[in-house]
């Protein structure tokens, strides 16, 4: 049989109650908190098995977002040098208007003096043809 503390400090189940074979320095040694180990020649308490349980909350995912993510290197390249096209015709294009703007009279402030949003036009042969039209429709109209 084993000897075991109780938790008032005493010794039982037939273990030393005197402590007069054991040194002071040693009975001041508090033992550690659980259940002892078994003794050789004991048969060890069953161990009980943790019971784990897994739980799992669906995973929503945006494919759509992942597919974008995923670019084939080809296609990547392919997009990139369109960009690059676009942004040099931009850049043409706005070097272009400035340069027509120049051409226009643009004051040093970057303003425009002289702005002609119509074609160049012959403003009496006009004239005269909207005359013309307009006898055609008042004989029509006769």
């Amino acid at each position: 049989m084993r000897a075991s503390l109780t938790p008032g400090g005493s010794w039982a189940n037939g273990g030393c109650a005197t402590g007069d074979s054991t040194d002071s320095e040693v009975a001041d040694i508090p033992l550690p908190s659980g259940p002892l180990p078994p003794l050789p020649g004991e048969t060890p308490p069953p161990k009980q098995e943790a019971k784990i349980t897994y739980e799992s909350a669906p995973v929503l995912r945006d494919l759509r977002k992942e597919a974008a993510a995923f670019v084939p290197v080809a296609v990547k390249r392919k997009l990139e040098a369109q960009k690059a096209q676009l942004k040099s015709e931009e850049e043409e294009a706005a070097s272009e208007a400035a340069a027509a703007t120049t051409e226009q009279g643009a004051t040093g402030l970057g303003f425009v003096t002289k702005v002609n949003a119509a074609p160049d036009v012959n403003v009496d042969e006009e004239m005269k043809r909207f005359n013309v039209e307009m006898e055609d429709v008042a004989d029509d109209e006769r």
